[in-house]
């Protein structure tokens, strides 16, 4: 039994054993679309559910791509982010705090759909291999975001790579739900916007910034709530009217769709190893019980003389002479040498001592070997 008990330890810290202290916890690479949906940032305001209830359709039909900035989310509670969505509104100068923006440009209208109708998808000048990282030393804590890019234009000085991270289905403190819920948003100028220039263009979103934006990277086998999208905005060669440049759109890795394959094997075989071990040993134990005789008695007279029931397995048992420890010794002995296969023998032992009686009984077996059978009985004569 202890074997099955270390066994079973074994089991319960193989993967801690077995897993690897790495930094990257999960990760995946995405390429940039060659044409993209109409980018189509909404600003929050009141009585607005019904047209973002018709934003969330055309998102999930493909039709546009939607960013939702919860504006006034401070004010109006719930748990929901509202500080980048705030910074965004002065970004693009909106008096009253709502509104729409279609790739990258503050439409002032009373007509945001049609504004969107008339919106024309954009062909991308610039490729990009989008590589995104969940890492931590122990614990899943920052993502990183990476591509190695260049360009075939001269981009403009104010060109930008804006990354949002959106929560598919948001719900607030409240239990009020919404599409794309803008989590957080990471604008980025650190790179060079020369012609044929190589840039090797990172972000990193730390533990304090995630946290802030209420993204949780605890478990990373359900990160893929999360979406993420990378949008280099601005124009080439001198043009001055702004357009999306690159777009790519995923969800954020997960640990299971990161893993190789060999790292999850190694574990499944280690793990098949110790249970068949395991199994192995249950059935070694359980024929030993089956195949062993069990040994019983009683004081037929206190302090002189004992009943004894030998009961076989099934398996012939050769039978030793009888010991004792203890202050207890007999002259008999258990006449029978040999108790043939699922046989019973009673008999009667004079005995003569003191104290608790301890009765050893050395036995053998062609296939389970030498045993020692007990009989333990209460003193007959206990002081009080």
């Amino acid at each position: 039994m202890r074997f099955i008990a270390a066994l079973f330890a074994l089991l319960i810290i193989l993967p801690l054993a077995t897993a690897e202290v790495v930094q990257i916890h999960a990760s995946k690479s995405h390429h940039s679309a060659t044409t993209s949906a109409p980018l189509v940032e909404w600003f929050h305001g009141p009585d607005d559910n019904d047209i973002v209830d018709e934003l969330e359709e055309m998102d999930m039909a493909g039709e546009i791509n939607l960013v939702h900035w919860r504006t006034g989310a401070g004010l109006e509670g719930g748990g929901w982010p509202g500080d980048e969505a705030n910074t965004r509104v002065i970004g693009y100068g909106i008096e009253n705090g709502t509104g729409i923006a279609i790739n990258g440009v503050y439409i002032d209208t009373e007509y945001p759909l049609a504004a969107i109708a008339n919106a024309t998808w954009s062909l991308q000048k610039i490729e990009m291999e989008i590589d995104i990282e969940i890492r931590g030393d122990f614990q899943p804590e920052s993502i990183v975001i990476s591509s190695d890019f260049s360009s075939n234009y001269n981009l403009s000085t104010h060109t930008q790579i804006h990354v949002f991270i959106l929560e598919s289905n948001a719900r607030d403190d409240y239990g009020r739900s919404a599409h794309n819920i803008l989590r957080d948003w990471a604008p980025n100028s650190e790179f060079s916007g020369d012609i044929g220039v190589k840039n090797n263009w990172s972000i990193e979103l730390t533990a304090e910034h995630l946290e802030g934006a209420g993204i949780d990277l605890e478990d990373t086998a359900f990160t893929n709530r999360y979406e993420i999208m990378v949008v280099m905005t601005g124009d080439v060669d001198g043009d001055e009217n702004t357009t999306i440049l690159s777009f790519t759109r995923t969800s954020l890795p997960t640990h299971w769709q990161s893993a190789p394959i060999t790292s999850l094997l190694a574990p499944v075989i280690i793990s098949t190893v110790i249970i068949t071990g395991i199994v192995f040993v249950i059935l070694s134990e359980r024929e030993r019980e089956k195949g062993l005789p069990t040994l019983e008695g009683r004081w037929a007279v206190k302090g002189e003389k004992i009943e004894y029931t030998l009961t076989a397995g099934n398996v012939e048992v050769e039978i030793g002479d009888v010991k004792f420890t203890g202050g207890w010794k007999s002259s008999g002995k258990i006449r029978e040498n040999k108790l043939m296969a699922n046989s019973t023998v009673n008999g009667m032992l004079k005995v003569h001592g003191s104290g608790e009686f301890n009765l050893h009984l050395p036995i053998s077996t062609e296939y389970l070997g030498e045993w020692m059978l007990d009989l333990r009985l209460p003193d007959p004569a206990p002081m009080d």
